[in-house]
């Protein structure tokens, strides 16, 4: 079974009133579907009240009316899903970002105790390191970084921007 095949044309027109009737009727149905967003953002009219006024006021016929209708009304339900997936999608990258700070801090702040203690072994206040605090980055710089920033100083860097 063959699907039904559907084309469309498109050329240029150098009849002078097509292309006025067209450009006035473009202009006219763009005040339409203004006037309609605001009429249908008011909630006070019914659909039907809706395409009264469309056809009175801008002087198109009623299958006019109602495309205008379902067009706005299709941008209006597209916006209102497309608000709740952002919403969705910023809640996720909240969620993310706040497991990010929680476990960067903890992990900043016991390697500020490791750095803490050799520092004090350097002084000579103590004599070793204590066994449960060990280094959480590397002292070097990786290889091939632009910035020269130790690990250490590349994840301060990080918790501030995510906490930004």
């Amino acid at each position: 079974m063959r699907s039904a095949e559907s084309r469309t044309y498109v050329t240029t027109t150098t009849n002078r009133w097509a292309v006025t009737f067209l450009s006035d009727m473009a202009a006219t149905l763009r005040d339409a579907k203004i006037h309609c967003l605001k009429l249908l953002l008011q909630r006070q009219l019914s659909q039907s009240q809706i395409n009264t006024e469309l056809q009175q006021q801008f002087k198109i016929n009623k299958r006019q009316a109602n495309s205008i209708i379902a067009y706005i009304e299709g941008h209006l339900k597209s916006a209102r899903s497309c608000r709740d997936n952002h919403l969705e999608q910023l809640q996720g990258k909240l969620k993310h970002a706040t497991l990010v700070v929680i476990k960067l801090e903890k992990k900043i702040k016991a390697h500020r105790k490791y750095l803490q203690a050799v520092e004090q072994v350097n002084r000579g206040q103590k004599k070793k390191i204590p066994k449960y605090l060990k280094p959480q980055y590397q002292d070097a710089c990786p290889i091939r970084c632009y910035h020269h920033l130790t690990r250490y100083r590349q994840a301060q860097v990080k918790l501030h921007h995510k906490k930004r």
